[in-house]
């Protein structure tokens, strides 16, 4: 109240972009994401530092799968070996086609639910698709499966008191 300023409001607003994530104490997450104009945005970045990177790290959610197909893409041409991230995103018949011989190297994705049989269904599955290196399918609570042509390795998880596990796919890619 009565607080003085010298900014003024202008006819030509815009509006930020962002993303909320509420959780509650039964581990229920939901994402409210207001972002206009991030696909665009994504579709016209200037990807030329890709071609001096030992490495390209690109997630290949659904929302964005036309920009980051582009990112693989020119990842590709330029002879950077590629790291998928696919988040739980399901591997469509259509995008393994893209993805096929691309220079991918490491493809992770999760499984909410752990059997010992899923994840190496899901990664033999993806191993055929894709034919990358490495298979990544992390497992929350139950660990990490590390699969290739040669190996199937479950590693368990540290326990943990956690309140939520938002960040800890991107924090594992780390």
């Amino acid at each position: 109240k009565n607080v003085s300023t010298t900014v003024s409001t202008s006819s030509n607003t815009a509006t930020t972009p962002l993303t909320l994530i509420l959780d509650d104490l039964y581990g229920s997450r939901t994402w409210f994401s207001y972002l206009p104009t991030v696909c665009n945005d994504l579709l016209r970045a200037d990807l030329s530092m890709l071609s001096r990177s030992s490495l390209a790290y690109i997630d290949l959610y659904a929302i964005i799968r036309e920009a980051s197909i582009r990112a693989v893409e020119y990842a590709s041409r330029s002879k950077v070996p590629i790291f998928i991230n696919l988040g739980g995103s399901p591997l469509t018949r259509e995008l393994a086609d893209a993805l096929r011989n691309k220079g991918i190297v490491v493809v992770q994705t999760n499984i909410d639910e752990f059997s010992e049989e899923k994840p190496k269904e899901l990664a033999g599955e993806i191993l055929q698709l894709i034919e990358p290196e490495v298979v990544l399918i992390t497992l929350g609570e139950q660990g990490v499966m590390y699969l290739s042509s040669r190996q199937s390795v479950h590693v368990p998880a540290y326990k943990v008191d956690a309140t939520h596990t938002h960040g800890a796919g991107a924090a594992f890619s780390a």
